[in-house]
């Protein structure tokens, strides 16, 4: 059939495929790169969340910060915690039944290091992005959590895994 078309049509055809492969390619460049961005994003105002909070915990002389009602949990979307190390929660925006927002092996190495994972929350609808850093006060060491449910953050096609991402 292409051996009875001009070569005008051919050559028409053959650039609307090429031009549809270039549209094609850039339309996936622009989205991993706004995927990439959107992340970011998320993670560094997860980042400066748990900084806050782990600067409520360093300043705290005996008793540590309630966080219900605190200027560091801005949105009904953000949900904070304060863990000990060995994963009791101590003050949280979750309400008290929910438990941990991580599990005693990412406690574990939030203890020592910042932890970013995605996984399913108690009391969360499908899962969220959660932070993990140490904080340190007079009372003791903590574990600050900051954590966005997926929701708020997710992207066409995107599922919650258990990974770590740093």
């Amino acid at each position: 059939m292409l051996g009875r078309l001009s070569i005008r049509a051919r050559l028409t055809i053959a650039f609307a495929c090429a031009l549809l492969l270039v549209l094609a390619l850039a339309g996936l460049v622009v989205y991993q790169r706004l995927d990439s961005e959107l992340t970011q994003s998320v993670d560094n105002g997860l980042a400066s969340r748990a900084d806050d909070l782990a600067a409520l915990v360093t300043t705290a002389e005996d008793d540590l910060p309630k966080l219900s009602g605190s200027r560091v949990v801005e949105s009904d979307e953000v949900f904070s915690q304060i863990l000990t190390p060995d994963g009791e929660v101590v003050a949280s925006t979750l309400p008290p039944d929910a438990g941990p927002a991580l599990d005693p092996a990412e406690i574990h190495r939030a203890s020592r290091e910042s932890v970013l994972v995605e996984r399913q929350v108690p009391g969360i609808e499908n899962g969220a992005r959660v932070l993990g850093r140490p904080a340190s006060s007079a009372a003791g060491a903590f574990v600050v959590v900051a954590a966005l449910p997926s929701r708020s953050c997710s992207r066409p096609g995107s599922a919650i895994s258990s990974r770590h991402d740093r």
